[in-house]
Order: structure tokens, then sequence, then C-alpha cells
């Protein structure tokens, strides 16, 4: 019995080694050793890992860049100077936002297994192409001037779940100023085939593990409550930089939906948008774009 040597290929499907070809009998050659030192055969049939080991696991591969933030390197309209310092600054609202999406995957997911569940009724919510334009944002455009009059939407329908989202970036006012930049997330997601109950509150707990201000928000849907976190970098040159964000966050049946408002800033520039009205905008358009997808 010869044991082939190991292939020189990398690891198979999903991080795990490539399979062995079989071992192949050859009674054409004559054993190596005497018939009563041979190894029994479940030796014999032990496999030579390949080289280098097994991939473990680890977080998926290339997490995507959260919708509608500037890419690195690219240029806002109208703007002059400050690359270095606004892309730094975007990048890491980026990477927040992205962190936040992640963190409720990964409270999500395992709920949603074990509980599993039926779908809850989608009541009379309905998929619309165009989120931006049916929800209108009236408050948050008294506020701000929208950089792109056509922001970033896209809906998707499918016998588990539909879609809707819109992206919108703002800025106050004729400045070029980095702090007079906000941008608009608004998603609505009806759940056809699974319990909406676990995600929504596996989203709640990833604002509260990020110290997240929480407030419920009584006579919206089934449940809705508003979370607001300022988190903090400080550079290497003692420069504190701000990302804000407050979210409206709503379960009504099957439908959940988020609405969310970000900028950034640092302790030595000017500062964005007060909270309170940035509440009270959330709450007017967020209740414009429920009911503009069938809701009460």
């Amino acid at each position: 019995m010869a044991t082939p040597p190991p292939p020189q290929g990398g690891p198979g499907f999903g991080g795990f080694p490539q399979q062995q070809p079989p071992q192949v009998h050859q009674p054409q050659q004559p054993p190596q050793q005497p018939p009563h030192q041979q190894q029994p055969q479940h030796q014999q049939s032990h496999r030579t890992p390949p080289p280098g080991g097994a991939q473990g696991f680890g977080p998926p591969p290339g997490l995507p860049a959260s919708p509608g933030m500037p890419p690195v390197g690219a240029d806002r309209p109208g703007r002059r100077g400050g690359g270095l310092r606004r892309n730094a600054v975007w990048a890491f609202t980026g990477a927040l936002i992205v962190s936040a999406g992640w963190a409720a995957a990964v409270f999500t997911l395992p709920g949603m297994v074990k509980t599993g569940g039926s779908a809850r009724p989608i009541r009379g919510y309905h998929v619309v192409d165009d989120l931006c334009s049916a929800s209108k944002l009236g408050k948050f455009q008294a506020l701000y001037t929208m950089v792109d009059t056509n922001p970033y939407h896209y809906s998707a329908q499918h016998t588990a779940m539909d879609v809707m989202s819109c992206t919108a970036d703002m800025k106050r006012g004729a400045t070029s100023s980095d702090w007079d930049y906000a941008l608009i997330e608004m998603r609505a997601y009806l759940h056809k085939s699974v319990d909406s109950g676990p995600e929504f509150t596996a989203t709640k707990a990833a604002f509260q593990q990020r110290k997240a201000e929480i407030s419920a928000v009584p006579g919206l849907g089934d449940e809705a409550y508003l979370a607001y976190v300022d988190e903090r970098r400080t550079t290497s040159k003692s420069r504190t930089w701000h990302s804000a964000r407050y979210e409206l966050q709503v379960r009504d049946g099957g439908m959940t939906f988020s609405l969310a408002w970000s900028a950034t800033y640092d302790d030595d520039g000017p500062k964005p948008v007060d909270k309170e009205t940035v509440r009270q905008s959330l709450l007017s358009d967020g209740r414009d774009a429920l009911k503009a997808i069938g809701g009460p």
C-alpha cells in the first residue's frame, strides 16, 4: 500500500482542506515490510494534511462600504482644499456605520436561527420604486440642500423579503465647510417568511453596546425608539473628531424601518445641527415615509 504525496494546491471550498485523492492499491509492488510488521489498514489510510494547515473561520472578507458614503479621494462639487482631512473624517464615519451593521448582524443571525417563528403580517405596507421621492424628507430639506438632486435609491422584491433604500447627501447653505454636510439614510424591510422581532431586538442591543442614548417613541408602529450616539477619535495631533448619528427605528408587524442622520465635526470647528432639531426632523420625515409605503 503506497500513500500518494499531499497535493500542492490551496485550500478547498469554504476554507477547508482539499480532499486527498483515493489511495491506489498496487499489488505488483512487493511489500516493504514482513507481513507481521505491516501497519493495520486503518493506519495506512491516514491522510497527511496539506502544507500550511487548513484555514480557520473568521469574519467574512470584503465588508461592504457604507452605501452613499463618498469614496476615499473623491471631492465634493464646489469644495476646495482639505482633501486629506475630509477623507479621513468620512472614512471614520463609514467605518462606524459599517461596524454598526456588522454588530447588528452578529446579534441578529443567532437569534433568528434559534427562535425561528412565523412571519408577522405585512398589513398595508408595500414596495415603492423610489423611496427618496415618495418620502419627501421635507423637514431635512428645510435644513439642508440636496448635494445630488437624484439621491441614490433602490428597491428589490423577493418571496422572503422586500427591501427599499434611500441615501441622500446634504449640506447647509452655500458654504463648502466639511462640517456643513450630513448623510440621510433610510431603509424599509418587509419580512414575509421570518419573524421581524428578533432582528429589531438585535439592532437595539447593538446600539446599547455602543452606549447610545435610547428613548422610546410611543404611538408609532408596534414598537419604535430613537438612538443617538456621538463617537470620538483623537488623532496623533491631539485633535478630536466626532461622528454623530441619530436614528429612528420602527417595527410594525412584519415591516421594519430606519431613518438615520449622521454628521462629523471636531472640537475646534462649527457644530452640526442641534440634536433637538434633528430629532423632530426624524420623527416628522419618518412618519411621512411610513405613510408613503402604506402605513397608517
